[in-house]
C-alpha cells in the first residue's frame, strides 16, 4: 500500500519521524510452450516449465528462444500492488 501523510505545521515547526520500509516479495510463475524452448530471467536459463521462482521487487528482462521460433523478449514488474506476476507465453 502506498505510504501518505500530510502534516500541518506552523512556520518554523519541525516534525521528525521514523519510517520502516519493508522489501517488497513475490514470485514469478510462468510457462512456455513449446516445451522445449529455453527461457532466461535475467539471463538465468530455464528449460523445463513452468517455472515458478520466488523474487523480490523489481524488473525482470524475460527472454524464450528456440530454433525456428520468433524469439519473445518480455519486461514483468514485481512490485507491491502485483506481487504474483504469471505469464504463458506461446511461441510461433
Amino acid at each position: 500500500m502506498p505510504f501518505t501523510k500530510e502534516y500541518d505545521l506552523a512556520r518554523g515547526e519541525v516534525v521528525d519521524e521514523e519510517i520502516q520500509f519493508r522489501p517488497i516479495s513475490g514470485s514469478l510463475k510462468l510457462d512456455v510452450r513449446p516445451q522445449a524452448a529455453t527461457l532466461t530471467v535475467d539471463g538465468k536459463p530455464f528449460q523445463s516449465f513452468p517455472v515458478v521462482m520466488d523474487v523480490g521487487g523489481g524488473e525482470y528482462q524475460i527472454k524464450i528462444s528456440k530454433s525456428g521460433y520468433q524469439t519473445i523478449e518480455d519486461i514483468v514488474r514485481v512490485t507491491f500492488d502485483q506481487s504474483v506476476v504469471e505469464r504463458q507465453y506461446k511461441m510461433i
